[in-house]
């Protein structure tokens, strides 16, 4: 069963790796029993100035607990999009009372930002804080 998740309003709010033709998606591991998978993917639509973010909550056996998906105007950065479906996943990890989670997320330069021991200084630094805690 899929239960949407509905994000209240809120008011927190370069470019993502692609891989080249010659590398491959390695397979998604599913998290430890007990754990949460939270993935999140973007559209970026530049016709439309806008982007589109998702979340699928998954448990260790793959079993698809909830989805959530929010579209955001003026938005067309894919590494801000990204970092917003993050937001998104953070806000339903506080909201349903998830403790022990994964979050995956394909955007590389995103992921290396939020991993980072060193403070960022970019456009993205604000939502790398909010991420972070």
């Amino acid at each position: 069963m899929i239960v949407m998740h509905c994000l209240k309003p809120s008011h927190q709010l370069s470019m993502c790796a692609v891989p080249k033709h010659d590398q491959k998606w390695t397979p998604v591991t599913p998290p430890p029993a007990g754990w949460l998978c939270l993935n999140v993917d973007t559209a970026v639509f530049s016709s439309s100035s806008s982007s589109a973010v998702g979340v699928v909550v998954r448990e260790y056996m793959g079993r698809c607990l909830m989805g959530c998906r929010r579209s955001f105007l003026c938005i067309t950065a894919p590494e801000v999009a990204e970092g917003l479906a993050l937001l998104c996943a953070v806000i339903i990890a506080l909201d349903e009372g998830f403790h022990k989670v994964i979050m995956q997320s394909h955007c590389f330069s995103l992921i290396n930002k939020v991993t980072a021991s060193t403070r960022d200084r970019s456009m993205m630094a604000l939502l790398l804080r909010i991420l972070s805690l």
